[in-house]
């Protein structure tokens, strides 16, 4: 364990160094600090900046790897007639993003893949051509909010299992390898956690662990895969939160009746403390590694003009970020920096950094917010995904998913975008509650994702591996609703 170099990632580049990256001289940029390391006048701080950034530089490379001529022929294999002045225009749309790499424009490795998501005119061309980019399932989605509604909660039961490998070619016979699987946390939402199937020598992560893993450790004699299969009880309750956020505005904030209503939900506080959620209100968004700059709290303050109530202003952030911002795959998140606040400028994001965005925007107002992550674990699919919960007087500890509320409102469903404001659906698996936190275990310096585990990690002989020198393989197994609750 020990301090993550990416705690540091606030601090700017050096000018030289920054101009240096921006024009692709990633080679030179990286001695560049590596001459400030060993000669500098360097505080901790900013050596470990530079080691990060010495590490991101190796790796962008990889992120980009189209040429332009190259890009065109991965999107003619399915749209023939696709024009340089289409291409030309996507990427001043910002729909394609690119870099300078030695003075050459290179493209996003997954530009394609990200039109086909959220373009249906290039997943229908896509489709038709046998290239398919998973998702979850919107009639499930839509079924399950519904039920809620109505029942006022849904619980599933899910299993899961899981495996990493080394690549071959990184494998070493006797080496040291460690692997990090994510398990689902203890929490107010899961329960009846249990593990089915795991290989031999796994210890369990502390069942409220910040990032909770099944971790293993051996010198390897060959080549084997390390499995976890696990069940979970996930359980979600349903609250009106976006309508009273709308009432509260309606009624001109209405600060009789919003006492009245705080009352009604002291018990409900009483509960979230019992239940040992309070620390997480103390602690929240952890502003030492995300301050929000003065660019995200002037935009904070610009979006709740007016408004004093801390769930309405909660909702004035969700509906900027679900409304304004584009869902897009993005780059490795290792090779990001200052995430939030290129989401708000850009406007384009995909869940983990919508939802960094608005626990930045909640911070910067004093709202309680903190991190959720893991997979999405539906019957016919699972993923990597973040949401976010967020504090507030009348209902608690409240979830929000962005993503999936932008992508309500942008199909023109407004049940839904109003749902995943206080809600959001069971058929996920909730491994992380912190950004950059502790799994219990050793880790190494250089993890594939800094930020969380959501589909494994592993280390060779102390270093930490990228994503293409492991494999990996999730699926569910099962996944039921197990029961329902009418109240009257």
């Amino acid at each position: 364990m020990g301090k993550n170099l990416f705690e540091s990632m606030y601090l700017p580049l050096p000018s030289p160094v920054q101009q240096m990256k921006e024009r692709g001289n990633l080679k030179e940029a990286e001695a560049y600090m590596q001459h400030l390391i060993e000669t500098g006048d360097c505080l901790p701080e900013e050596r470990r900046r530079f080691r990060a950034e010495q590490e991101i530089l190796r790796r962008l490379t990889a992120e980009y790897p189209y040429t332009r001529a190259e890009a065109l022929e991965l999107v003619r294999r399915y749209v023939p007639n696709f024009s340089e002045a289409d291409f030309d225009s996507l990427r001043t749309d910002g729909r394609i993003f690119w870099r300078y790499l030695d003075g050459e424009p290179r493209y996003f490795g997954r530009f394609f893949d990200s039109l086909c998501k959220t373009d249906p005119f290039f997943a229908v061309a896509a489709e038709k051509q046998g290239h398919h980019v998973p998702g979850s399932d919107r009639k499930l989605l839509s079924e399950s909010a519904e039920k809620m509604r109505a029942q006022g909660e849904l619980s599933v039961r899910i299993t899961v299992r899981a495996e990493l490998e080394l690549a071959e070619a990184v494998f070493r016979e006797g080496a040291l390898v460690r692997a990090y699987l994510p398990l689902p946390r203890v929490t107010e939402e899961q329960s009846e956690i249990a593990v089915e199937e795991m290989s031999a020598g796994g210890q369990l992560g502390a069942e409220a662990e910040e990032q909770r893993v099944v971790f293993w450790e051996e010198r390897l004699g060959e080549n084997h895969p390390f499995i976890v299969s696990y069940r979970f009880l996930h359980t979600e309750r349903y609250r009106d939160v976006y309508g009273l956020a709308e009432r509260m505005q309606a009624e001109d904030r209405a600060e009789k009746w919003v006492e009245r209503e705080a009352n009604k939900q002291v018990r409900n506080a009483e509960n979230t403390a019992e239940n040992g959620m309070r620390p997480c209100l103390e602690n929240g968004y952890d502003r030492a590694l995300f301050p929000p700059n003065a660019y995200l709290r002037s935009l904070a303050a610009e979006l709740t003009a007016g408004v004093t109530e801390p769930l309405v202003k909660a909702k004035c952030f969700y509906d900027f970020i679900t409304k304004k911002v584009r869902y897009s795959f993005m780059p490795s998140y290792f090779c990001l920096d200052r995430m939030a606040e290129r989401c708000a400028m850009d406007r384009v994001g995909d869940c983990g950094i919508q939802a960094l965005l608005f626990l930045s925007l909640c911070e910067a107002v004093g709202i309680p917010a903190r991190w959720e992550s893991g997979l999405k674990t539906e019957p016919k699919f699972i993923g990597a995904h973040d949401w976010v919960r967020f504090y507030s007087p009348s209902f608690g500890w409240r979830a929000a998913d962005l993503s999936y509320g932008g992508s309500a409102w942008k199909r023109g469903d407004e049940f839904l975008h109003r749902f995943y404001f206080g809600n959001v659906d069971p058929w996920r698996m909730a491994a992380n509650a912190r950004i950059l936190g502790e799994t219990g275990f050793p880790e190494p310096e250089f993890r594939a994702d800094p930020y969380d585990n959501q589909v494994g990690e592993m280390a060779l002989d102390g270093s930490g591996l990228r994503y293409e020198e492991f494999r990996r393989r999730k699926e569910v197994l099962r996944a039921e609703e197990i029961r329902q609750v009418i109240r009257p």
